[in-house]
């Protein structure tokens, strides 16, 4: 096979992941493009940094766009007199929905305007990629509904400003004025903690923010019991609840979650046991409380943590640890990173929006999941893996927070661990023996009355019964 010359443009993690991945022996690259000129006199892997110029310099087979900015990269190429054949985008998606909006434009030209009404608008409020149903809903979204609605996905990057615009507006967080739109609630997680009326310190103050949930027209729903549970905490009817599954569980059942870390960590982790550790918050800002009590020290909050030991620990075991934090927790990351190393990654949020990915998208790549109180252990039932729970300040938290359920031992199938000697025994142990098995097994079916990737399907259904 004749050996292909390519040129990669862009020089972040995407780039590094799909270098790492090519066959050397039937691909040679001839330069990398970036259009910083801050990078063009530097060189990434031996190979230099070049303008985007320099292709008109030199032969190649084909330029991959390794960057999810498909659009403004794709139309530079073909401005420069690229052939449209020779061009590779990494990301598909994106090129696809690039191309879709340009012969959509194109052929709005050439055609008489329809007879029939403006499309009707549908709104889907993100508040950030760490496991967002409205991101997973807008992935998820079948031809016939982009085609048929204008669909929006609103980001703090492209707010859209009030919901008045659209005729049903899609958010998960209840933190938005509804105005006329008919409102669809997908929240963010089966609750374990307590919240709303349930909350050990709510005062009444906070209840009335807590009214918003009856202008809700529909409430997507996991099962029977999370619909009880939330009827608990917050003023809504049985009526407003449609068991439909979560969309975020529809990236988490049918995602290349391993690749999509490589791309993130931007190296190869073949042959390694992942894990992935998710602390819920401690800090509740809009309540000015902290709840719990987790010493921001180490990564697990440990007295006797002993950080060379950890390294050496996760090196010998072939282990790769993951720390994504909560999203109310950002500002103490700069106490972690110096936890990172060649067997720790601290995930941040920032790595997510770069690459166009959802924290969904990941989470099946991992061996074992870490967390405390969480509502993400839920979702993780789903893939049927090992489940360890840390819980230094159980005490403390539930006389500050309060949970839903309990005992909090009964619905936790997991080992649980206060110290860094009952941590690294019990991870070994839950991978070579997975002895929680069965209590997984059992509570599933009580969180999740569909365990299909088909969640979104049947929310963009409940969606049009709106329209």
């Amino acid at each position: 096979m004749k050996q292909q010359t390519i040129i990669i443009f862009g020089t972040g993690s995407s780039a590094e992941s799909f270098y790492r991945n090519l066959n050397a022996s039937n691909v040679k690259v001839a330069a990398f493009l970036d259009n910083d000129s801050a990078k063009w006199t530097t060189t990434k892997f031996g190979i230099p940094v070049r303008e985007v110029h320099y292709i008109c310099k030199i032969e190649f087979d084909h330029i991959v766009i390794a960057s999810q900015f498909v659009e403004p990269i794709f139309q530079q190429l073909m401005e420069l007199g690229v052939p449209f054949e020779r061009i590779v985008p990494l990301y598909p998606y994106y090129f696809t929905q690039y191309l879709h909006e340009r012969y959509k434009a194109t052929l709005g030209t050439l055609l008489l305007p329809p007879h029939s009404k403006k499309k009707k608008a549908i709104g889907l409020l993100s508040t950030s990629n760490s496991g967002c149903n409205c991101i997973a809903l807008f992935k998820g979204m079948p031809c016939a509904i982009r085609e048929k609605y204008d669909v929006r996905l609103i980001t703090s990057e492209n707010d859209e400003g009030d919901t008045e615009s659209f005729d049903v507006f899609v958010s998960t967080h209840r933190n938005h004025s509804l105005g006329r739109a008919k409102n669809i609630e997908l929240w963010h997680g089966f609750p374990l903690k307590a919240m709303g009326r349930m909350h050990r310190s709510s005062a009444s103050k906070d209840m009335a923010s807590a009214e918003v949930w009856q202008e809700a027209d529909a409430i997507a729903s996991y099962s029977p019991l999370y619909s009880t549970l939330m009827s608990a905490c917050f003023p809504t009817t049985v009526r407003q609840y449609q068991i439909t599954g979560m969309p975020r569980n529809d990236l988490l059942l049918g995602s290349d979650g391993r690749s999509n870390l490589e791309r993130i960590v931007g190296k190869s982790l073949e042959h390694k046991k992942l894990l992935l550790y998710m602390p819920t918050f401690r800090v509740f800002s809009s309540r000015e409380a902290v709840e719990g009590k987790r010493n921001l020290d180490n990564l697990f909050g440990f007295s006797d943590f002993q950080e060379e030991a950890f390294h050496a620990y996760l090196q010998e075991h072939n282990l790769f640890l993951i720390v994504k934090l909560h999203e109310f927790e950002k500002h103490i990351q700069n106490n972690l990173e110096k936890f990172q190393s060649e067997h720790v990654f601290l995930l941040k949020s920032g790595y997510l929006v770069q690459e166009g990915l959802d924290l969904y998208e990941l989470i099946n790549g991992v061996d074992l999941l870490l967390t405390d109180y969480s509502s993400v252990f839920f979702d993780y039932l789903l893939l049927n893996r090992p489940i360890v729970f840390v819980t230094n300040d159980l005490t403390e938290y539930q006389a500050d927070r309060g949970f839903l359920l309990s005992p909090y031992d009964s619905w936790t199938p997991g080992p649980k661990v206060n110290s860094q000697s009952f941590l690294e025994m019990e991870i070994i142990n839950s991978l070579d023996r997975d002895p929680y098995e069965s209590e997984r097994a059992a509570l599933l079916p009580m969180i999740h009355t569909y365990q299909d990737a088909k969640s979104s399907e049947r929310i963009w259904s409940m969606i049009e019964q709106f329209l």
